[in-house]
């Protein structure tokens, strides 16, 4: 009887479609079984939507050591792939709600300042002690103190604006309202325009070149506003509540006053007119500032009648609690931002007990690699 066997070449791979590989060797046995030629780099073999095993990038990439924990990296997760079993970790990114520090004290202690700058380069200039009127000027490095030109004009509840190296002072009092500005290039101090309405106990925001002054005591309490160019002061829109004592931070196209006279008042200003914001949680005068007028940093002063350590920040819309200083103070300077605050001397008791303290507040996410717990 013939043999009706299939011949079988054992000198030659068996395809596939015959149970084969259609390879030679083992490696590219599976190589060509697993489909790895159309696989890139760091493909892992997985299981995809129809139950068919294939190639494809790991949901969670492998390294052999840690992402650096920074902005950059927040919320990558990645598994450890050298450390024996399945170690999953990410960067982990944490709001700082920010705390204030001890800076260096100023060399002069007083109140009724004013101050320019931030918390690594700032200025403080004017104020009073029990000597009277002062005319010093204060550089801050970010950790000391160390002394500028003097004022022309020695004043008291004056208006500052500007940065370190080119502050603006603005009105004041000696020995009555005055209207004197002066404007600083981080060496000595120079005459600008007159303000149009002689103040005091105002505030401002803006640079020395585009800057803003607003209420304040001008013989009566005033609700006036005026801009500034770089050489001259022109009249700007009123604001709806007359009020001295009051804080200030922003740009001279926006603006930002608060607190005042015992007010609870927020008013916004667009470089032409004022309009109303949400109202400070208590009454406030004598008040410090930093930021702008979407965010700012409002801190010490009186409140409810009582000097205070109190701070709130401002997000444009509400004020909400922050972090609290460490010692009450009134009158005291304010330079930097809603983030990165700085508040120097002022007075502990007013117009007695003059303060040389200088408190830097700073908030900012963290980062950190954490290990996740798998389930």
């Amino acid at each position: 009887m013939k043999d009706l066997s299939p011949v079988v070449d054992f000198a030659q791979p068996l395809p596939v479609a015959e149970g084969g590989t259609g390879q030679g060797t083992a490696q590219a046995a599976i190589n060509a079984l697993a489909g790895v030629a159309a696989a890139q780099t760091g493909d892992i073999l997985q299981k995809d939507g129809a139950g068919n095993a294939v190639f494809g990038a790991p949901a969670i990439p492998g390294r052999t050591s840690d992402l650096t924990a920074i902005a950059a990296n927040a919320g990558k997760a990645w598994m450890r792939t050298d450390l024996g079993t399945a170690t999953v970790k990410m960067v982990v990114q944490t709001l700082s709600p920010g705390v204030w520090a001890a800076g260096g004290n100023t060399l002069t202690a007083r109140q009724t300042l004013a101050g320019a700058g931030t918390i690594t380069a700032s200025v403080n200039f004017g104020g009073d002690n029990a000597s009277g009127n002062l005319a010093s000027t204060e550089g801050y490095d970010g950790l000391t103190w160390s002394a500028g030109g003097n004022l022309i004009t020695a004043r008291k509840a004056l208006g500052g604006a500007g940065s370190s190296g080119s502050a603006l002072s603005f009105g004041g009092y000696a020995g009555g309202a005055n209207s004197a500005t002066e404007r600083n290039n981080g060496i000595s101090w120079s005459s600008g325009g007159s303000l149009i309405l002689s103040r005091w106990f105002h505030a401002g925001a803006g640079t020395a070149t585009a800057a803003v002054a607003f209420g304040g005591m001008g013989g009566p309490t005033t609700a006036t506003t005026e801009g500034y160019n770089g050489n001259t002061w022109s009249s700007g829109g009123n604001m709806i509540t007359a009020r001295s004592f009051l804080g200030g931070v922003g740009s001279s196209s926006t603006a930002l006053s608060f607190g005042g006279d015992g007010s609870t008042a927020t008013e916004s200003y667009n470089g032409i007119s004022w309009s109303s914001g949400g109202a400070l949680p208590a009454t406030w005068s004598a008040i410090a500032g930093a930021g702008t007028a979407t965010a700012a940093k409002a801190y010490g002063g009186k409140r409810a009648n009582a000097t205070t350590a109190t701070a709130v920040a401002y997000n444009g819309n509400a004020w909400s609690a922050a972090a609290t200083m460490a010692t009450a103070r009134l009158y005291q300077a304010g330079a930097g931002t809603s983030a990165a605050a700085l508040g120097c001397a002022g007075s502990t008791v007013e117009s007695s007990v003059y303060s040389a303290a200088t408190e830097v507040y700073l908030e900012g996410d963290t980062y950190t690699v954490k290990t996740l717990t798998l389930s």
